[in-house]
């Protein structure tokens, strides 16, 4: 492999989540492999633009949730207040040491100026396209230049479909972009639908990274000594967490949790014979390889499952009857992956002997083979942007 030096202007989400950070270390660790230099924007929505997007009812949900965990710890529950403030801090931590990102971009016209200084956009994981970031105006690349490339790997629009009021506008943006691939089958489906282009769909990046790479990210830290179940729900379904309970009653383990991530869940005060909080993204592989079992709705919770071969069980976060149900890219993977038998409702009566009943070579093939096609999509990208080229010889 040649390379030229090349810029890359990665954009990508980098809020407080565990599955958020590591996708966006994943995609900036695989780029530079590839030998190519990788900048994160670090852009803040002008507040003017938030504004717009409180026209946006699923956005409007999750910003009052987010809202409301600090006002009600702050008034009601201090301990926890802190305790969120020290996994702020922890994800802080994570982002100063392992993520390049640039000084923070506050306007249109500054990422106007700074991008030309680029060789390529790439769009990174997660749930970038959902509806809800449209008024955004940043995932939509509609700030880089006709005349530098535009990439997309794995991005999310996390619903079964896109609002009949801004399709539109998706359309307009889908259809500047070079090179697009998706995270979900659903994806796909979406985009063919609306622009008429059959895109591949690809795995998560947290995939692209061997276990050996994620083993040297993951900390040595344990939280307990004992077995445990460790949980990570982002939903407040409490069958879930009852789920968990009989589990641990079932294989005689401790509870481990991670709690109050997307909204303050006030069972999980009384849930769990450990609630955890400086957790930083190795933190969280660790909680996740040193488990006996995990339970989680989580797409990222899932899938650390699967790199670890760690027995696992997944709920869904919302209801598929939902529009908004984000459920889709654990219906994609399961359905890769042949992981059916892993999706659950929460009211199972299961056998300690069907917990370990995975057949984990053949997963691990399938994602391999999974892995490689979407490497050929990434690197094909590279080479026809004359960012990356292969020598014949």
């Amino acid at each position: 492999m040649i390379v030229k030096n090349k810029k890359i202007a990665l954009i990508s989400a980098i809020n407080n989540n565990y599955g958020t950070m590591l996708q966006a270390y994943a995609v900036q660790t695989i780029l530079e492999k590839e030998g190519l230099k990788v900048d994160i924007f670090n852009y803040v929505s002008n507040p003017i633009k938030q504004l717009y997007r409180i026209l946006n009812l699923t956005f409007l949900k999750t910003k009052l949730k987010s809202v409301c965990i600090k006002i009600i710890t702050l008034l009601f529950y201090p301990s926890i207040y802190k305790n969120i403030k020290v996994r702020e801090n922890a994800f802080k931590r994570f982002k100063n040491n392992h993520l390049n990102l640039t000084d923070k971009i506050n306007s249109k016209n500054e990422l106007s100026k700074i991008i030309v200084d680029y060789d390529a956009a790439v769009l990174g994981s997660d749930q970038v396209w959902n509806p809800q970031n449209l008024e955004m105006d940043y995932y939509t690349l509609n700030f880089v230049p006709d005349d530098i490339p535009k990439i997309t790997y794995a991005p999310s629009f996390g619903v079964e479909c896109i609002p009949k009021y801004q399709i539109s506008r998706t359309k307009k943006y889908l259809s500047r972009i070079e090179h697009i691939s998706t995270r979900e089958l659903q994806g796909s489906e979406i985009i063919k639908d609306l622009i008429g282009r059959d895109v591949v769909t690809v795995c998560d990046p947290t995939a692209l990274l061997g276990i050996s790479d994620w083993n040297k990210l993951k900390s040595s830290k344990k939280y307990i000594n004992s077995e445990y179940i460790f949980c990570y729900f982002l939903g407040r379904n409490i069958i879930h967490r009852n789920f968990a309970n009989y589990l641990g009653k079932l294989l005689n383990c401790k509870i481990v949790s991670i709690q109050h991530m997307d909204e303050f869940v006030n069972t999980d005060l009384q849930f769990s014979d450990l609630a955890v909080f400086d957790v930083e993204p190795g933190d969280f592989l660790s909680l996740i390889d040193n488990s006996r079992v995990v339970v989680t709705d989580s797409f990222h919770g899932t899938m650390f499952s699967i790199y670890y071969n760690k027995p696992f069980y997944v709920l869904n976060y919302s209801n598929n009857k939902d529009k908004n149900s984000v459920n889709s890219r654990i219906d994609s993977i399961s359905e890769i992956l042949k992981l059916d038998n892993r999706r659950i409702v929460g009211n199972e009566r299961i056998k300690v002997s069907d917990i370990d009943d995975i057949d984990w070579e053949l997963i691990n093939k399938k994602l391999a083979s999974f892995v490689d096609d979407s490497m050929n999509y990434l690197k094909n990208a590279l080479i026809a942007e004359h960012l990356i080229y292969y020598d014949r010889d």
